[in-house]
């Protein structure tokens, strides 16, 4: 009896030390040694960096990836696909010394007769402004007014006069886009072409729906609009604009030819600039 009571005094300790290794063994497994849990990093990343390579050289994402490309590519028009006469630095048909030939002073007082001119008329400095309706780079000067910023800046002193230039290579439909600009210009002058010609340039998409809308929105007589961009009686005007290209050395759009009328002195500001550049081209001219 005296024997097996001890035996069963000695139960408790034997049970605590099992309580006790399993702890441990817990603990063990929970908390392991930092060189084991730092080789198991490894094997995860090593793994984690296999799964990434196999993801990346698949032929789902290659597809993914290029059809991604692709249509950011198409989004933005890139200019690269210019064609090869007016995707080239600006023309050497200008004088080197920086100011326009006879023949050009002659084509810019034509064209200041009969074309339909922003501001004063007289003012000492001309922006010879020629875009595309599509183009984002145009859309881009258009949407921060930035000739307009510049009309206010300096109020009889410099005037604007747009020329159309689609690129019909690159946007198709730009042409009637710029054949319904002058159709507005038929019907409300010279301030319906400017007002007309900004909100073209708002389009999500030229076509003759929006055009026609459009002109709706501005209260033109929807009949003399409708037959005039139908029976495209400015498709040759506006051909004959974007021929002058050669012979005012503009081959980017928006290509911004700045003439100081005092001296026929210019600067070409090929693309969209922000404002302070077309102010320091003219505060120059000014100075002069």
């Amino acid at each position: 009896m005296k024997e097996h009571k001890g035996l069963g005094s000695y139960h408790w300790l034997i049970v605590a030390l099992l309580a006790v290794n399993v702890l441990l063994t817990i603990f063990v497994i929970v908390r392991k040694d930092p060189a084991v849990q730092l080789e198991e990093l490894k094997a995860w990343g090593a793994e984690n960096f296999a799964m990434v390579q196999e993801l990346y050289s698949s032929d789902s994402y290659k597809l993914q990836q290029k059809a991604t490309i692709s249509q950011f590519l198409d989004s933005i028009k890139w200019e690269s696909n210019l064609p090869e006469e007016i995707n080239q630095e600006p023309t050497n048909d200008l004088a080197n010394d920086g100011t326009i030939n006879q023949t050009m002073i002659d084509n810019l007082n034509e064209i200041k007769e009969i074309w339909y001119i922003q501001w004063d008329k007289d003012a000492q400095i001309t922006i010879l402004e020629y875009s595309d309706l599509v183009c984002p780079f145009c859309k881009r000067q258009s949407s921060q007014w930035t000739v307009e910023q510049v009309l206010d800046k300096y109020p009889g002193k410099v005037n604007r006069i747009f020329r159309q230039f689609p690129l019909v290579n690159l946007h198709p439909t730009a042409p009637k886009g710029s054949e319904a600009v002058e159709c507005a210009g038929e019907l409300g002058w010279s301030e319906m072409y400017y007002v007309y010609l900004e909100a073209a340039f708002n389009l999500n998409e030229v076509n003759d729906d929006n055009l026609i809308k459009l002109s709706k929105d501005l209260w033109l007589n929807q009949d003399k609009f409708w037959t005039c961009l139908q029976s495209g009686k400015y498709k040759e005007k506006v051909d004959a604009q974007l021929a002058e290209w050669q012979g005012f050395g503009v081959s980017w759009t928006p290509g911004n030819l700045i003439i100081n009328s005092a001296n026929w002195k210019y600067e070409l500001v090929a693309w969209a600039y922000p404002v302070e550049k077309f102010v320091e081209v003219i505060e120059k001219m000014l100075a002069e």
